[in-house]
């Protein structure tokens, strides 16, 4: 599904976004339990969610900005899951609720530190971002875990 208003992120650009967010899809879940069509619908989404969404610059994105962007859209993604279950929180056992704060308090410590990341990853340049992106992905990949640990009590 193409944008009418990403006209300035070529065809090539989007196939690009849509692989590499993909590839954080599977990594984020070890390479493991889905395959990767699935992965790649559900990053067609996001990307086209992003571009219908976010204001397209002039300038071609840089990997950096387009990693930012994943970066971020997978924060805010986040945190519509855990406000959701915040509000179900209230319908489990007590067991099940105080192990729900601790996964979530766990959530909150790793979103500050992911919050410092992404501001780090902005702040960086040149070719130091890279350094930083290692930390970042391994920041995400922990918040994954945790949101799955939470999301296990819903299902």
């Amino acid at each position: 599904m193409t944008n009418p208003d990403s006209k300035a992120v070529s065809p090539e650009q989007r196939h690009l976004m849509i692989a590499e967010a993909a590839y954080y899809h599977a990594e984020r879940r070890g390479f493991l339990e889905r395959d990767p069509i699935a992965d790649w619908v559900e990053a067609e989404k996001e990307v086209d969610a992003m571009l219908t969404h976010t204001p397209i610059p002039t300038k071609e994105k840089t990997a950096k900005e387009i990693f930012e962007d994943h970066l971020e859209t997978q924060l805010k993604e986040w945190d519509k899951q855990i406000s959701g279950w915040k509000r179900k929180v209230k319908k489990v056992d007590e067991d099940a609720r105080r192990n729900i704060d601790a996964q979530l308090e766990k959530h909150h410590a790793q979103r500050v530190i992911a919050q410092k990341k992404l501001k780090e990853l902005r702040q960086s340049g040149g070719q130091g971002w890279e350094e930083i992106k290692g930390g970042a992905e391994n920041v995400w990949k922990e918040i994954h875990q945790t949101i799955h640990r939470i999301a296990e009590h819903f299902r």
